[in-house]
């Protein structure tokens, strides 16, 4: 199985502690300081940030005493940022403290250095973080394979792929999500209709020797109701297709997010060759006439092809991660 991976990506929070020892206190601030001790500002503009200001030095000092070790700090920011709060004068008079909580991507090559880091947006932490697979960077049993995302008039699709070292497995994670909009009659073929089924494919290759070990799938619409799925083409050494509606019915909510993950290993001996996991999206919006299909790579380089044919009242996006060794 796989000893390295070409990709290590985690999630990491940076953390800023700022103090302010002057006379001169922010208006909101000040006001807020006779009815409360914190006060919290989220911001998303360009990338998701929560800031905390504490506006009493008793209520900075608790949470000195009681941070939380489940945030993912490294030992230099963490005593850095202590340490410019111990640095205050004895003569200063303490005005407010901030904590600024963001999170990172960081993408790096096989040497560990480190290629790409930015901060993410709300909706790329959402992504990550609504996925019970999503990887620490300190998470030395996982590797993040890979990801992608594609977007097509108003769905969403997302896939990461991880690799367990402990478990030899990789984990495979397809989201699929529709905006919650009203179109025009004439563009109701861009959006979720009630009455025809979707389908959500997740396949990989490997000419059979990798095996699913567990599968499963679940949503919600956005009226809080669950979404059924009924698994139209199964097969274990391949791929499995869900069929489902995107709305709630009749003038009913979109389907706001369904995640599918399965859970692969190797079957033998390794080859040391490299395949590729597929998530496709079939949306339909007239009447289904052909069949779902699978369509298979001879010599396992490829994930296997999701389609459905007959059917001329339909488009489909699809997205893949590449890297899986069998």
């Amino acid at each position: 199985m796989r000893k390295k991976s070409k990709l290590v990506v985690g999630l990491a929070f940076a953390f800023l502690a700022i103090t302010q020892f002057s006379y001169l206190v922010p208006n909101i601030i000040k006001a807020d300081a006779e009815n409360q001790s914190t006060y919290t500002i989220t911001t998303d503009d360009g990338y998701y940030a929560k800031t905390t200001y504490y506006l009493t030095e008793q209520a900075y000092q608790d949470y000195l005493d009681n941070i939380n070790s489940s945030i993912n700090l490294s030992a230099k920011t963490a005593k850095t940022s202590i340490k410019n709060v111990d640095a205050m004068d004895e003569e200063s008079e303490f005005v407010f403290a901030a904590v600024q909580t963001v999170c990172v991507y960081e993408r790096a090559g096989d040497d560990g250095n480190v290629t790409e880091s930015r901060l993410l947006t709300g909706k790329e932490i959402e992504v990550y973080e609504t996925s019970s697979n999503t990887v620490r960077a300190n998470d030395a049993t996982n590797n993040t394979i890979g990801s992608d995302n594609e977007s097509l008039y108003y769905l969403d699709i997302s896939m990461s792929v991880v690799y367990n070292s402990s478990s030899n497995q990789y984990t495979i994670t397809g989201k699929a999500s529709w905006d919650d909009v009203l179109v025009w009659l004439w563009d109701t073929n861009k959006a979720a209709e009630e009455w025809d089924f979707d389908y959500i494919g997740i396949t990989w290759g490997g000419a059979r020797t990798l095996v699913a070990n567990t599968h499963s799938i679940s949503g919600k619409y956005y009226n809080g109701n669950a979404v059924s799925f009924s698994k139209q083409t199964s097969d274990s050494y391949a791929g499995y297709v869900w069929q489902f509606n995107e709305k709630s019915g009749y003038l009913g909510k979109e389907m706001k997010l369904a995640t599918a993950t399965v859970n692969i290993s190797k079957v033998g001996t390794s080859e040391n060759k490299e395949t590729n996991a597929k998530m496709t999206y079939i949306h339909t919006y007239g009447k289904i006439k052909g069949d779902i299909s699978l369509t298979y790579n001879s010599d396992g380089s490829a994930a296997a092809g999701v389609s459905l044919s007959e059917t001329s009242e339909q488009w489909q996006i699809e997205i893949d991660v590449p890297g899986i060794v069998y």
